[in-house]
């Protein structure tokens, strides 16, 4: 019977190419990565659910140029459109959080009156939970995200 017998040498030298090559295949992955990620962000996508503000005009704006060959004229004209909007419907939003977290109180109040102490501090629990589930589905995207491209034909 014969036995191959690798050298302490050899064995070293097959441990730190397989090393090296993990390393590599990492380093490339986060390049690979990072670079669609960036990619993604500079064209717009990827802007979904994260907590923040409502999209700009700027952005609409420029998003739509470019969907629809806006003429500079158009670009204008939709940018002062969706400036219009979107502060309205802010005003809309501000005024309905309002109205929503008196309803909130309301709901507690009879919740209070009809459950026992214990089941109350646990619908709470719950009632919280859910609220923040529902609102961190909802929240538009960052402003940030957003601000980086100008419009073109719309003063800064």
């Amino acid at each position: 019977m014969v036995t191959h017998l690798v050298s302490g040498a050899a064995r070293r030298r097959t441990t730190l190419f397989a090393f090296a090559m993990g390393v590599t295949i990492l380093l490339g992955g986060v390049v690979v990565g990072g670079s669609t990620v960036a990619l993604l962000e500079r064209r717009g996508a990827g802007v979904a659910a994260t907590p923040g503000s409502a999209p700009d005009a700027g952005f609409i704006t420029e998003h739509l140029r470019g969907l629809l060959g806006l003429s500079p004229e158009q670009t204008a004209s939709v940018h002062g459109a969706m400036a219009r909007r979107l502060a309205a419907l802010a005003a809309l939003r501000t005024e309905m959080a309002g109205r929503v977290a008196d309803e909130h109180a309301t709901l507690a109040a009879e919740m209070k009156a009809i459950l026992s102490d214990g089941q109350f501090a646990r619908w709470q629990e719950h009632f919280e939970t859910v609220r923040r589930a529902r609102a961190h589905a909802a929240s538009p995207a960052p402003v940030a995200a957003q601000e980086r491209t100008p419009v073109p034909g719309t003063a800064p």
